[in-house]
């Protein structure tokens, strides 16, 4: 995924968590420069979820796309 991680017209979520807003203003910021759609899920108490709902959501859809996906986040404009 980060060697391609444009799917179509759209690109891939990264999904940062940390309990240092700096640094992760900078890994988002190198997330997008390289084509990735960053999306802040909070602090580092939050990963460990973040991990197993994608583990659980790639162990299903794994053996019908093999390796050649990735997830996106969808947002709606607040307007």
């Amino acid at each position: 995924m980060l060697a391609e991680p444009q799917f179509g017209s759209v690109n891939a979520t990264a999904f940062l968590s940390g309990d240092d807003a700096s640094a992760k203003e900078i890994v988002g910021r190198l997330s997008a420069e390289i084509g990735l759609d960053p999306v802040d899920v909070g602090d580092s108490a939050n990963m460990e979820k973040i991990e197993n709902a994608i583990g659980s959501l790639w162990g299903i859809l794994s053996p019908q796309f093999g390796r050649n996906f990735s997830l996106r986040i969808l947002r709606r404009d607040p307007s």
